[in-house]
């Protein structure tokens, strides 16, 4: 099988949602790879920009790309909160574009500002309003603010509907004295994204196990072992080295210079305790090419490069937004003040925590400027999880305790099945959209078990056109 070409024919026979086809039929339009419907996405803009009564969301072009015209490109979550402002859409409508539209999860009331969105779509606010509500929760917090951990999505929607129907002030109030919950993130989905991390990285270090104990068994290692009265451990990574290190291109036992270094080289990663980023980069996020492929690429909507450097900001999501948290808090102060003042003290303080050094600041105006750079710069790092950063994992491990399970005995629906239970509760929990063949992620992810093997996430990487 030709890997490529069997994902590429797989693809062909589905339409799938995606953002454009999505907002084409709420304007009363469809959509499908049929040219013909190309004038159905500018009919569609059309009944867009007079619902929203032309509001300037994001520039006309990146409007048009928004229905696929002269290119694609799916919406910000916070444009789509403001188009839904504009639409005078209700909580579900809003829900429905985050979840299907988006493919995201729903409310994130974690969030101060999705807080605020939800309250202001059930009480008719507009979008500027809700904007100025923020602004106003932020100037009223502490410098030395920070959040905590211990209070759950459920609880915080619950204390929401208690809240809802009161006006604007007496809301605000009660969110600033519960300051500490708006955190920014689901630390549920953060601690399945950390779970699934350290799951693929045992995995990987069992595999490499087996194949380590099976190159020693081939140098006399174990027989090494019996006839040594002082080895108390013989799978310790010490014994293994001593071995190795004292019987290289000896004539007793079979331990070559490439053989023993193989072994030392899986003993180091079997032994370590580190589980790094860059480990999960080689070992998932890396293409490594689909028997048979070569030259065979396919494009793939739903891929996205994964780097060392975004795992970072997406395992550091709470000291991130707890910093993005302090740097509003800090500009809304400045704000206050006249430009010309010298700058307070907890400017210099809070600057030597962000840049680990000195930053010398002078005026008001000087600390605007610097804030306002370290608020955009942290910005970039303050992600928020998506069902494209779980799947790849739940992927990869779903497969790996398959292998485990049932090393020589595939069976395709059966490691499917394992594969979508395991992502389904997951997602269910982080309150994210469940498989729905329907995304292109969700199908493809599927078509990777086929009768004859199971083909890895790392194979799609290997047969995806970046292009």
């Amino acid at each position: 099988m030709i890997f490529a070409e069997y994902i590429q024919e797989k693809i062909k026979e589905r339409s799938f949602i995606r953002f454009d086809t999505f907002i084409a039929e709420k304007m009363g339009y469809m959509l499908t790879k049929d040219e013909k419907t190309d004038e159905n996405r500018k009919l569609a803009l059309k009944e867009f920009r007079k619902r929203t009564d032309k509001k300037n969301i994001a520039t006309m072009p990146t409007i048009r790309r928004w229905f696929g015209i002269n290119g694609y490109t799916k919406p910000s979550r916070e444009a789509v909160y403001e188009m839904c402002f504009a639409m005078g859409l209700n909580k579900e409508e809003a829900e429905e574009y985050l979840t299907k539209g988006l493919g995201q999860p729903a409310f994130q009331v974690n969030d101060y500002r999705e807080m605020i969105f939800l309250y202001g779509l059930e009480n008719g606010l507009d979008y500027d309003t809700c904007i100025l509500m923020m602004q106003k929760f932020e100037t009223r917090l502490d410098i030395g603010f920070s959040t905590i951990k211990t209070h759950s999505t459920r609880e915080l929607i619950n204390q929401y509907e208690i809240r809802k129907n009161t006006d604007a002030d007496s809301f605000l109030m009660w969110m600033c004295d519960n300051a500490e919950w708006f955190k920014g993130y689901s630390q549920t989905a953060l601690d399945y994204l950390l779970v699934y991390k350290h799951r693929v990285i045992e995995g990987i270090r069992r595999d490499e196990k087996k194949q380590m104990n099976m190159l020693l068994s081939e140098t006399g290692y174990y027989r090494w072992v019996a006839l040594r009265k002082d080895i108390t451990d013989p799978n310790s990574r010490k014994s293994i080295e001593k071995f190795i290190m004292s019987h290289r291109n000896s004539s007793s036992y079979n331990v070559s210079e490439s053989l023993g270094n193989a072994i030392l080289e899986l003993a180091k990663d079997v032994y370590s305790d580190k589980i790094t980023n860059s480990r999960l980069v080689s070992e998932v996020f890396t293409a490594f090419g689909a028997k048979n492929d070569i030259g065979k690429k396919v494009h793939l909507d739903f891929i996205k490069p994964v780097t060392e450097k975004y795992l970072s900001y997406l395992y550091r999501i709470p000291s991130n937004w707890e910093l993005s948290l302090r740097i509003s808090w800090g500009i809304g102060a400045l704000n206050e003040m006249s430009d010309d003042e010298d700058s307070p003290k907890w400017v210099a303080e809070l600057l030597k925590e962000i840049y680990l050094k000195p930053i010398k600041v002078n005026t008001v105006s000087d600390a605007k400027i610097i804030l306002r750079q370290c608020d955009i710069d942290n910005k970039r790092r303050c992600l928020m999880i998506q069902r494209e950063d779980l799947l790849p994992l739940i992927h990869t491990v779903a497969q790996q305790r398959y292998m485990a399970e049932h090393e020589n005995d595939y069976r395709a629906d059966a490691a499917r099945q394992m594969f979508c239970n395991m992502a389904n509760s997951t997602l269910n929990a982080c309150n994210m959209p469940m498989l729905n063949e329907e995304y292109e992620i969700d199908y493809v992810l599927m078509a990777c078990y086929t009768e004859e093997e199971m083909y890895s996430y790392s194979d799609l990487l290997g047969v995806w056109d970046e292009g």
